[in-house]
């Protein structure tokens, strides 16, 4: 599933980290390695020859990168909104009582609520972005891509790739975090790097697969 030809044989890898790496250590760049991730996943889509794309045409990827994390932030109101009202009660509560001891049981399952609600909400939203990413690469269109609507019809297309691509990618995530923590902080940001790179090609193999998977069911 992960060509990592892509990596090892690039003459350029070096330059393509350093330039990421600056990118993630500025903050605001991430924006752009978010939207190299786009271009990566694209490429994946066309079949394009293996090859990291490079961050030439910047103002492009931060456009990019801009739509793809427009929809993270719009598929989290829904479960921010909830969150934020059942602090407020919590507060009030607590506020308003003259016994603090009796609100120990009502508290404490609020707060279950609160993480049970936004645990299962963020593992919806970084199964369904997989596809959406999907979309967006593939049309440019912030308006389809952000539709859950659409997300979700694809996922139903090639639900196992999708579901892989979203577990292998938060499991790389986290291997190349942890490796990055360990040699000195430094090496975080080359390992986020490879992480988005890696990400790309396994959204955009599981969006190619649903479309080939579409195709052989119209057949």
């Amino acid at each position: 599933m992960l060509n990592f030809e892509v990596i090892t044989k690039d003459p350029e890898i070096g330059k393509k980290l350093l330039i990421g790496s600056l990118l993630a250590l500025s903050g605001v760049g991430l924006i752009a390695l978010v939207g190299w991730m786009l271009e990566i996943i694209r490429r994946v889509q066309r079949d394009e020859p293996p090859e990291l794309p490079a961050f030439d045409e910047i103002g492009t990827l931060f456009v990019d990168g801009l739509k793809a994390m427009a929809i993270g932030l719009a598929w989290s109101l829904p479960i921010a909104l909830p969150v934020i009202a059942m602090a407020l009660v919590i507060v009030f509560l607590t506020g308003s009582s003259n016994n603090p001891d009796d609100l120990v049981g009502p508290i404490v399952l609020l707060n279950f609520c609160i993480v049970g609600l936004v645990f299962v909400f963020t593992i919806l939203v970084l199964i369904l972005v997989v596809p959406a990413f999907g979309l967006l690469a593939e049309t440019g269109d912030l308006k389809q891509a952000i539709d859950p609507r659409k997300a979700i019809a694809i996922f139903r297309i090639n639900p196992g790739g999708f579901l892989l691509a979203a577990l292998l990618g938060l499991m790389i995530n986290s291997l190349l975090g942890s490796l990055g923590s360990i040699l000195c902080l430094v090496g975080i940001y080359p390992a986020m790097t490879l992480s988005y790179a890696l990400q790309g090609q396994l959204f955009g193999k599981a969006y190619r697969d649903s479309k080939k998977n579409k195709i052989d069911t119209e057949i």
